[in-house]
């Protein structure tokens, strides 16, 4: 929302000695408006021309008249005529540094200058950011006061401000990204900036496809387990994989010539070589980077004009004792593995990922870029109290050499704290010193309005919660995870009580109360995820009343709620793998309808043999008939099994008429979670015999698929009373062959048994 506030900003004193961006005089009752002129190179480059428009947009936006441009060799011709104007001196000299901003100002004058790449644009945005309070939020959200029409704009004299970024590649990522408006006003880039699409990272498929190279070259290819494998990563000290990666990224290189850097760089995934040239270089090097850095020291050699990015992730994650990345080689630290509840500095689980950042720059040689994680992404409305850590973090970057950033964050609607989170690094990443008291302020204020003060109570709360419970932070937990701590139900009512407060603050502005409701959204999602956890606790989705479990009404009506302000505000993605609102609406309300009224299985407690997985055990057997059906979330009431076939039995507490037996089982190849080869039904009679129900199959027909599925079998009216039933579970113990890790052990997910 555009907020109508005075332009009288920022003045150095109550004289005339101010630079007046617009003049409102009223000589004898009638008023006269000057405005200035801008005065630009004769010779105007897309950067400039850009720049322009950019000033041009924000006066619009403030509903001040364009500026008429006077190309600098008129206005020199003319200087006389122009003397008792005021100016914009606008682009006329090019600062060394890329990115670097000049703002000035005197009694006459307004002269911006910046660096060659978007230094002006950084100048213009910084202009009007800093002295006439407009901000940009996200690419439809932004506040440009504007102009009341009796007031002068002023402008203090004698600004003299020449900026330097802390880094020279500054990306807080996500969909918001792909907005050059709102990467103008953010000072910061996007991955197309800079990168071709496919070789930003993870590209040795692409340089080496094992589709058409394995077969005939099992040699390119990682040897693990003594074995070739298609799955993994290259021989990188196989020459012939270092002169078909040359080959390979120059045809890339040719046919896109605008682009300058490219990424030569592992899978996403381990695997690395253990034949013996390649575990020979890993030992004199003392880490697998150093035989990746002599594959992309050799590309980089072939391609001098070019620069080569790489990764330290994982497996190559720690600096090598001998080789050192070529000039122009840039190697991406990756910090995927930290707990995100304290800053890197503090926390001890994090102190190997600071000695390998340590030791990265002081390895010298390339550019040295970090690749931070600052959301969780299986869950990305879950509260991620992780604030009070950004700024150190970066200060730490800041400190130790390295050059680019790239923050991961997925900035986008609904996400938690998407707008604030990427504007506190988009701060950050140009000055890491800057005090996060003074950005809050602003941008609370600015953002939510009257809710500015809820809002600021509850992340207060939230952050003080996690850090006197304890809890950690991974970027793949789930609000059930922090159920007993900063989640707990305690904590929960008081978080409710602050956003009332805060939405009541807002009912009377639209677009204030849209946003308080958006970041509403993770506490009603934790408690809708809490909830699932416990259907029939206290803090589930059921109440038992009169001997019958019944819908609590509260939670239909937070399901409801949930998904009108998810329509309403455009919340649509909630995880990395596709799990959007619409989804998630439909899957709640399978996962809560549950099987017990008639099912003779609720409750009673079967035997596993073999138990399952002790990462996948959640409240153990008894999950298998807790009347909740498992959704494709898998890391919700699933059990696990790596590897294994299966065999349930449940015993029944009194004889049952059983018409159908079924047990619910779950895919998700990308997990590496694979439908059962087969199950097979059986139930006991009350004699003792088992009646065999047949056998059967359900199966994957692509990777994409994430989904359930009921293997269900019809008890013969002959059968008649029985008192136990079993399944037999044939797992696919290994990824198939369409899987690109095929040979790989699988998983195998059950879940609910239903005997009606």
């Amino acid at each position: 929302m555009k907020i109508l506030v005075s332009l009288l900003l920022l003045l150095a004193s109550l004289s005339s000695w101010s630079f007046e961006l617009v003049s409102v005089q009223l000589p004898k009752g009638k008023k006269n408006t000057a405005f200035p002129i801008i005065i630009v190179p004769d010779s105007m480059n897309a950067r400039t021309t850009h720049a322009l428009s950019v000033f041009q947009d924000a006066l619009a936006k403030m509903k001040i008249p364009t500026f008429r441009t006077v190309p600098l060799s008129s206005y020199q011709s003319k200087e006389k005529i122009f003397s008792k104007t005021q100016k914009v001196f606008f682009g006329l000299t090019e600062l060394p540094q890329t990115d670097a901003l000049q703002i000035k100002t005197d009694a006459q004058s307004l002269t911006l200058n910046g660096g060659p790449r978007k230094g002006l644009v950084n100048a213009v945005t910084t202009f009007f950011e800093d002295y006439l309070q407009c901000i940009v939020f996200s690419p439809t959200e932004f506040s440009f006061p504007a102009w009341n029409q009796s007031a002068s704009i002023s402008i203090p004299n004698g600004i003299a401000r020449t900026e330097t970024p802390a880094f020279d590649v500054r990306m807080v990522n996500g969909p918001y990204n792909d907005s050059e408006f709102y990467k103008d006003w953010r000072k910061v880039y996007g991955i197309g900036d800079f990168w071709y699409k496919g070789y930003y990272v993870h590209t040795f498929n692409k340089l080496v496809d094992p589709k058409v190279h394995f077969e005939a070259h099992p040699e390119y290819f990682s040897l693990v387990g003594g074995k070739r494998i298609p799955f993994g990563q290259l021989c990188l000290s196989n020459p012939a994989v270092r002169e078909l990666i040359i080959q390979n990224l120059g045809k890339e290189i040719q046919a896109h010539p605008d682009y300058r850097i490219w990424s030569v760089s592992q899978n996403d995934c381990y695997y690395n070589c253990e034949c013996e040239n390649c575990k020979n270089i890993d030992q004199q090097e003392g880490s697998p980077a150093g035989l990746m850095l002599q594959l992309v020291n050799q590309v980089a050699e072939a391609f001098p004009q070019q620069i080569i990015t790489t990764l330290a992730y994982q497996y190559t994650r720690k600096p090598p004792k001998i080789t050192k990345p070529a000039k122009n080689v840039w190697v991406t630290l990756c910090s995927i593995e930290l707990d995100r509840s304290s800053d890197m500095l503090t926390h001890p689980g994090s102190k190997s990922f600071v000695d390998d950042l340590q030791g990265w720059a002081q390895l010298g040689g390339g550019t040295l870029k970090i690749w931070d994680y600052t959301v969780q992404f299986t869950n990305y409305l879950c509260p991620f109290p992780n604030l009070h850590t950004l700024q150190s973090n970066v200060q730490l970057f800041s400190k130790n050499n390295v050059s680019a950033v790239f923050e991961q964050g997925n900035a986008r609607n609904g996400v938690e704290w998407a707008q604030y989170k990427s504007y506190l690094l988009s701060q950050w990443l140009w000055n890491p010193n800057v005090r996060e008291d003074q950005i809050r302020q602003k941008f609370l204020s600015a953002y939510y309005g009257p809710a500015a003060e809820e809002i600021q109570a509850y992340q207060d709360i939230l952050h003080r919660n996690a850090k006197e419970t304890k809890q950690g932070l991974d970027i793949y937990g789930s609000p059930a995870q922090y159920k007993n701590t900063f989640l707990n139900s305690n904590f929960i009512t008081l978080y409710e009580t602050l956003f009332s407060a805060a939405l009541a603050a807002t009912q009377s502005d639209s677009a204030f109360h849209a946003r308080v409701k958006v970041a509403h959204l993770p506490i009603q999602y934790s408690r809708l995820e809490i909830a699932k956890t416990e259907l029939f606790g206290p803090r589930g989705f059921y109440e038992e009343k009169n001997g019958t479990w019944m819908k609590k009404e509260e939670m239909a009506n937070l399901l409801e709620d949930f998904h009108r302000t998810c329509s309403e505000t455009g919340t649509w993605e909630f995880d990395e793998n596709g799990m959007n609102a619409e989804k998630y609406y439909v899957e709640t309300k399978k996962a809560t309808q549950v099987s017990v009224e008639g099912n003779a299985a609720f409750h009673q407690l079967p035997k596993l043999m073999p138990a399952s997985d002790p990462r996948y055990t959640g409240e153990g057997a008894a999950r298998l008939s807790d009347g909740v059906h498992g959704t494709t979330n898998w890391k919700l009431n699933w059990l696990g099994w790596e590897g294994k076939d299966v065999s349930v039995e449940m015993p029944l507490n009194q004889p049952f008429d059983a018409k159908t037996i079924s047990l619910g089982v779950l895919s998700y190849p990308k997990s590496w979670i694979i439908f059962p080869e087969t199950v097979q039904g059986w139930v006991q009679k009350m004699d003792g015999k088992w009646i065999s129900l047949g056998e059967n199959k359900q199966m994957n027909s692509s990777m994409q698929d994430a989904t359930t599925f009921d293997y269900s079998f019809a008890v013969p009216a002959s059968v008649g009373k029985i008192k136990a039933v079993k399944f037999e579970v044939v797992a696919s113990k290994e990824l198939p062959l369409w899987h690109p890790y095929h040979g790989n052990k699988s998983w195998l997910f059950l879940d609910e048994i239903e005997v009606k």
